[in-house]
């Protein structure tokens, strides 16, 4: 008879995200045990692999991202909620120091092509969003989009590679100077 889980999937997905966020590249399967409180054998009966686990929880946070854009997006097109919202999405990277650990991730995304699906789903969501978000775009609404996600992405590189203190204000001028010329 299967042993009862203490902690469910969706807490030990969590848990693993957060230890990958914080040890990036160098994270290993005891930095989700210790964070999770289980054992790191048991999160290999559980996920089969360290890659499976990090597939896993990424998958799991764009399901969490995707419920979240989903009730923003109910209140209707507001382009100051569109601009927070990326705005607090850009606090996931963190400062210019954790940005390179998030470089190093995204080359392992663009190794695997399980997580470069899931990154490239990811995507999808933020750009499904925006075009939900953007209330008067002059021009075609597609190229919009790609706009102000390029621009949105470039914020958050720039603000990493010129050391930027503050990434959310960087992002949130970024922001606002483009979508202005869209919306002129």
């Amino acid at each position: 008879m299967p042993r009862r889980k203490t902690i469910g999937d969706k807490e030990v997905l969590e848990k693993a995200l957060q230890a990958l966020m914080e040890a990036g590249p160098a994270f290993t399967l005891a930095d989700a045990a210790k964070r999770s409180g289980l054992a790191a054998p048991t999160l290999l009966q559980r996920y089969g692999s360290k890659k499976e686990l990090v597939r896993a929880a990424f998958a799991q946070d764009n399901d969490r991202l995707a419920d979240r854009f989903n009730a923003i997006a109910e209140k209707g097109p507001s382009r100051e909620r569109l601009i927070s919202s990326l705005v607090d999405l850009a606090r996931a990277f963190g400062d210019g120091t954790s940005m390179a650990d998030q470089f190093v991730m995204l080359a392992e995304d663009i190794r695997d092509p399980a997580l470069g699906r899931i990154a490239a789903d990811r995507m999808d969501l933020i750009r499904d969003f925006i075009g939900k978000m953007l209330p008067k775009a002059k021009i075609e609404l597609a190229a919009a989009v790609r706009l102000i996600e390029a621009q949105w992405h470039g914020a958050v590189v720039q603000a990493a590679l010129t050391g930027t203190r503050d990434v959310s204000g960087h992002v949130r001028r970024s922001l606002r100077r483009l979508i202005d010329l869209i919306e002129a």
